[in-house]
């Protein structure tokens, strides 16, 4: 059977080492250096924006 490009751990291949596991966990947890581009770092909004993103139905666009 020929691999896939994206491997199914537990049917292809087997289940994951305590090795590939615990590498998972650390970049999950942030606790690993990870090869490539910085990702760019994604901040909150402005709380003068906060309450104005109400869903308002067409009637309620008539009374503003």
């Amino acid at each position: 059977m020929d691999t896939p490009d994206i491997p199914l751990l537990t049917f292809v291949r087997g289940a994951p080492t305590d090795e590939e596991v615990a590498a998972v966990l650390a970049v999950v947890h942030g606790r690993a250096d990870r090869t490539g581009p910085e990702e760019p770092t994604r901040t909150a909004g402005s709380p003068r924006w906060a309450q104005t993103r109400v869903y308002r139905t067409p009637r309620a666009w008539t009374s503003r």
